[in-house]
């Protein structure tokens, strides 16, 4: 066995006649040269990645398309991006399940992490002020919607980001009786680039965090950017059992309303992988 460490949590492990990269994240990772990119993921057999945060997911669609190598990781999250990205041979799994590919046999265990995915990428067209406003869904790890949560969703202060109510980065809101909060009445800035979302959800002593991706740029950059709903989720850790929230981002100009794509994921059973 041979494993190479490519920077962050990226690594290629080689097995025999077998070659696994865990978490690609090569472009933009400041501990690796994208020189060696194609000795990196040169032969590759699976990759497999255990969250859906752009510094641990971001290069595997692209590298999988590119190696025909199929992605292995939680169930919901490869239906959702091989749906997207048109990936062939994806294999969901689940905690506590485990997956034979080849000569290794892989086991997913538990871990307590939140977990965004970015759809096609949120687009903030800062010429025309249409925005994407984050709504956020808590529930426990019985599946039921938690009421009364505090959410606090924090823009950088300077360079890309974005305002609420044209005053302050910051905005905190309390979970309705859906176990929803809106981040309303955010607006972009002026500056061009990519900013992080700092989500921060709080109930009964218990806390969960979690960060969401968006780009300020002219025009927007997907298809489907008009009133459309972007893929945004949130998986936030709170309480005793892995319980799931969603945030869907749901692209609004004056003439309509915003609704936020769920899924409800509660706690994760444990079994055979499927």
């Amino acid at each position: 066995m041979n494993i190479t460490w490519l920077g962050h949590a990226s690594f290629r492990i080689e097995v025999g006649n077998q070659v696994l990269l865990l978490d690609p994240w090569l472009a933009g990772n400041p501990s690796f040269d994208e020189a060696n990119r194609g000795a990196a993921i040169e032969g590759t057999t699976h990759i497999l990645v255990t969250h859906g945060h752009g510094d641990h997911a971001a290069d595997a669609p692209g590298i999988s398309n590119e190696t025909g190598a199929p992605v292995v990781g939680i169930y919901d999250w490869v239906t959702w991006v091989a749906a997207r990205d048109g990936l062939e041979g994806a294999i969901g799994m689940n905690k506590g399940g485990t997956v034979i590919l080849g000569n290794v046999a892989v086991t997913m265990v538990n871990a307590t992490h939140s977990s965004s995915v970015a759809g096609e990428g949120a687009i903030n067209n800062i010429e025309k002020r249409v925005v994407v406003e984050p709504v956020v869904e808590i529930q426990d790890e019985q599946g039921r919607p938690v009421v009364g949560a505090k959410v606090e969703f924090r823009c950088p202060i300077s360079g890309p980001s974005a305002t609420f109510f044209g005053a302050s980065p910051t905005l905190t809101v309390d979970t309705d009786k859906a176990g929803r909060a809106r981040a309303a009445g955010m607006s972009p800035n002026t500056e061009l680039g990519t900013f992080a979302i700092q989500i921060t959800v709080t109930h009964e002593g218990r806390t969960a965090t979690a960060m969401m991706i968006q780009t300020n740029a002219i025009a927007p950059g997907s298809p489907r950017a008009k009133k459309s709903i972007f893929g945004w989720r949130l998986l936030a850790a709170i309480g005793a059992g892995v319980a799931a929230g969603v945030v869907a981002g749901a692209r609004r100009d004056s003439s309509d309303t915003a609704t936020p794509t769920t899924i409800s994921v509660g706690t994760v059973s444990v079994g055979a992988p499927r």
